[in-house]
């Protein structure tokens, strides 16, 4: 039997309804699935106390309030202060939590080596994707120029913690040589690269997220870099007087977790 034109029409435009029903019936079970899947993650997270957006933790007081005193008597405060940083700078850093102190060190010798302490502190909270500035890449664009490749090592503090820390050694454009050294503090535990950071900052079982990056340098009375090894054995005494002040007074991680401030955070993912 022949086919008239006008059947011919209906069938493809019924073979056309079929094939839309069934695309827009795969469009709305996709949707589902996906927003299905999205409110079961969601369910998995907080069946588990898994965190992926960061609370913050804010500081009991700001950076700029910290109290030098605290350092005394083995340190004393340096009446030739850096100067203050410019808002350039601190959009550069992307933080307004800044400490910056030269401190005289009265435990050793008027000519020793590491004789000044210029430290530097910057804290940030609350999210987990922030890329932590390092010293390589700023001192580079600076004009220094560095002399091997930064190392990690150890150091041991008064009560036995031994802490990572960063060291590189710089040549100064305007001749002479200088050591940097710098750590982070991240979520109560110590690291001393982006990576380390950032890992911890992600961690699904914490519900809070921060870091501060410390960073120091070590000269004698006439601004010449202590080198090294001077630098390094330095640095253990600073930390036993400089950490404590920033757990106690200013980070207030122990408040929020419940966890003890200078590392042990085994309580921390449980917090609801």
């Amino acid at each position: 039997m022949a086919t008239t034109p006008q059947t011919e029409s209906v069938s493809l435009s019924g073979r056309r309804a079929s094939a839309g029903s069934i695309i827009s019936g795969r469009y709305v079970l996709c949707v589902a699935l996906l927003v299905a899947g999205i409110v079961g993650m969601r369910g998995v997270l907080a069946i588990f106390d898994y965190y992926i957006q960061k609370d913050p933790v804010p500081l009991k007081k700001s950076l700029a309030r910290a109290d030098w005193t605290r350092m005394a008597p083995a340190y004393r405060w340096s009446p030739k202060q850096p100067a203050e940083v410019s808002k350039e700078v601190i959009a550069q850093l992307g933080t307004h939590e800044i400490l910056q102190w030269r401190l005289i060190d009265d435990t050793v010798a008027p000519n020793d080596p590491v004789r000044i302490a210029d430290i530097v502190i910057t804290y940030y909270t609350g999210s987990p994707d922030v890329v932590p500035h390092v010293p390589e890449e700023c001192l580079a664009a600076s004009g220094y120029a560095p002399l091997g490749p930064p190392k990690t090592v150890s150091v041991e503090l008064a009560d036995g913690t031994e802490v990572p820390v960063k060291v590189a050694d710089y040549s100064a454009p305007r001749g002479g040589t200088m050591t940097v050294l710098y750590l982070f503090h991240v979520n109560g535990e110590y690291a001393t690269s982006r990576m380390e950071v950032r890992r911890g900052l992600a961690n699904p079982l914490l519900r809070y997220a921060y870091f501060a990056k410390l960073e120091f340098r070590f000269s004698n009375l006439r601004n010449e870099g202590a080198g090294r090894e001077p630098s390094l054995a330095a640095l253990p005494r600073l930390l036993d007087k400089l950490i404590p002040l920033l757990m106690e007074e200013h980070i207030a991680w122990d408040e929020v977790t419940g966890a003890s401030a200078t590392g042990d955070q085994s309580d921390a993912g449980s917090e609801g």
